[in-house]
């Protein structure tokens, strides 16, 4: 009668830890599915006028950068440079359509069209800015319109109109809230998870008081009988806490003189499982002929099958691997052989077919006699690894098409520079004052040709100094020799690339001196011959000689102390580069500049 009262009580408290856990838990997982419910619509609100803000952004910078560039190509209606500036703006994410009006409102490019469409009328938001002369923004439900006035000073010459597609845009929003309710579902899934580990944890805890309420005389033998499979299944680190001196008492001497003498003599099994199961990476066991022995929790884990869909299987139904062929006859020839293989890349095939890209690494496990062998695998999951590669590699190709356009737009920066020095100098009638305007003009465009030179060029960050150099030349010597003598000119230029620094402080030098010897070394029209070298010495050092048969500097000009802006200029560019300059006046002008390629400077 008393053991029936003693099992009552174990299970009424058992059944009162039941009742309050699953109570706190309903409440709990209630309150958390509202919370989560309502942060998910709050982000995904956050994150719509997030992007909508954002492609605004780009319209107005877009609006704003084809207003700048489009001005002089339309002050002097060259519709090519029009069509060129706007077919590289269309080619933007989420551009649609691109135009271009005059100040009458009449479109005069269109970028699907090849022909101006004079008698098509703009639109409101495009008349709206002709009229305020401001840039005007407009969405609808799949648009984002923006149209800038295109200005010269306060003169109007008509306008630009881009327009983005909002449809990437909703599908990033639609993208974000399927996360967001993933991210929800997920945190409702690991909260259940959280409750029944909390009420299994506390539903053990019942259980625990009800058997220290439910003692009786069975427990001892209870326990002997646990030791004994415990000690059966390998794990002899065990303490058995009875201590009687009846027969139990005998017995349990009994079992704890057996475990200490197969403590001594045996490895515990307990002990290489431990290992086997907490290794994070998946483990696999293959024997000789590629059948899998034994897989670890991990593996299960990430492919989704349970050990005895696994065990007894060939390799090849989870491994994947048609570039190392390591499982067939000739790969575990060469396995056997080397006896290990570390780290390479091979595939995992999912239950449900998801491939899983894993670092792979294979050890030969012989056993005493060498006769035969196991093949230990161990893999790690790379797939974030991956992830995080592609997305860095993504990231630069966006930085070098930005770079790109930056120094797309600092060459055309300087070619408006030149132009509006043209535009000035055609006022000025004085001689000397227009030579002035042209030297600028020509120093200009040596910097100018760099970021052309960068801007088409595969590494943005190099450029080929022969290629610039040649281009340099021809356009120096259609500056200054026009309808006058015939200049032989001759390069020798050693085969390299210089950095930003390095190929624009050269490119001012061979500017200054080439146009130096065009302008004086060739009097009344005479023909001559020029000759420009770069040699690659020893130490990483270069030798630039820039040479000409004309008639030569006069012997009273110290060109290291000369008052011309020239010969000041490359004196300075030489200290700059950290070289040296001679010059021979022999047969003659020849300059000789030997320098070092400058440091790169990081600008980020």
């Amino acid at each position: 009668m008393k053991t029936k009262l003693q099992t009552k009580y174990s299970l009424i408290i058992l059944s009162l830890v039941v009742v309050i856990v699953a109570t706190l838990s309903g409440i709990t997982l209630f309150i958390f599915k509202s919370t989560m419910k309502d942060s998910t619509n709050l982000s995904a609100e956050i994150a719509r006028k997030n992007l909508l803000d954002q492609i605004k952004l780009r319209a107005e910078l877009m609006a704003k950068f084809l207003s700048e560039d489009l001005v002089n190509p339309l002050y002097v209606y060259d519709m090519e440079s029009v069509s060129d500036i706007c077919n590289i703006a269309g080619e933007q994410k989420d551009v649609i359509q691109v135009l271009v009006f005059d100040k009458e409102g009449h479109i005069i490019y269109y970028n699907t069209r090849s022909k101006p469409l004079l008698n098509v009328k703009i639109d409101d938001v495009s008349a709206k800015t002709l009229k305020s002369r401001n840039l005007e923004i407009l969405s609808t439900e799949t648009l984002m319109i923006a149209a800038a006035p295109i200005m010269i000073h306060d003169q109007l010459l008509g306008g630009v109109k881009a327009e983005f597609s909002l449809d990437s845009i909703f599908k990033d929003i639609n993208k974000t809230n399927n996360q967001l309710q993933a991210i929800s579902v997920k945190g409702v899934e690991q909260t259940i998870f959280y409750v029944f580990i909390i009420t299994g944890v506390l539903s053990a805890l019942g259980i625990t008081l009800s058997i220290f309420v439910a003692r009786s005389m069975s427990r001892p033998i209870k326990q002997l009988s646990k030791f004994a499979h415990v000690i059966g299944n390998g794990k002899f680190e065990i303490d058995i806490p009875i201590n009687r001196s009846d027969e139990i008492g005998e017995l349990a001497d009994s079992f704890k003189i057996m475990s200490g003498n197969l403590k001594q003599t045996t490895v515990s099994k307990e002990y290489l499982d431990n290992i086997v199961k907490n290794i994070i990476d998946t483990l696999i066991i293959v024997t000789p002929k590629s059948i899998i022995k034994t897989v670890n929790g991990a593996t299960c884990d990430l492919l989704g099958f349970n050990k005895e869909e696994l065990i007894g299987k060939s390799v090849a139904k989870i491994i994947k691997d048609d570039e190392n062929h390591i499982f067939d006859e000739t790969g575990l020839v060469d396995l056997v052989h080397r006896g290990f293989l570390k780290n390479i890349e091979i595939n995992y095939v999912a239950k449900d077919k998801n491939i899983i890209p894993m670092l792979f690494s294979a050890s030969v496990l012989f056993n005493k006699t060498e006769k035969s062998y196991e093949i230990v695998c161990v893999a790690k999951d790379i797939t974030e690894q991956k992830k995080i590669k592609e997305q860095i590699e993504k990231s630069l190709r966006e930085k070098e098409v930005l770079l790109q356009e930056v120094y797309h737009r600092t060459k055309n920066n300087m070619q408006i520079i030149s132009s509006l020095l043209t535009l000035q100098s055609n006022h000025i009638e004085d001689e000397y004052y227009v030579n002035i305007f042209n030297d600028s003009q020509n120093r200009i465009r040596s910097m100018s040709l760099v970021h052309e030179k960068l801007y088409q060029s595969r590494d943005l960050s190099r450029i080929d100094f022969n290629e610039y150099v040649g281009s340099l030349t021809v356009s120096l010597l259609r500056a200054y020799r026009t309808g006058k003598g015939r200049i032989d000119l001759r390069k020798e230029i050693a085969d390299c690339t210089f950095n930003i620094e390095t190929a624009i402080t050269c490119g001012l030098v061979i500017n200054e001196l080439v146009s130096n010897s065009l302008k004086y070394a060739f009097p009344n029209n005479r023909d001559g011959d020029l000759f420009v070298s770069l040699q690659l010495l020893d130490n990483n050092k270069y030798k630039l000689i820039v040479k000409d048969n004309g008639i030569g500097m006069p012997e009273d000009i110290n060109y290291l102390q000369a008052k011309t802006l020239g010969l000041q200029l490359v004196n300075s560019l030489t200290k700059q580069l950290d070289g040296a300059i001679k010059l021979n006046r022999n047969n003659g002008t020849e300059f000789s500049i030997t320098f070092r390629e400058l440091e790169y400077k990081k600008r980020i």
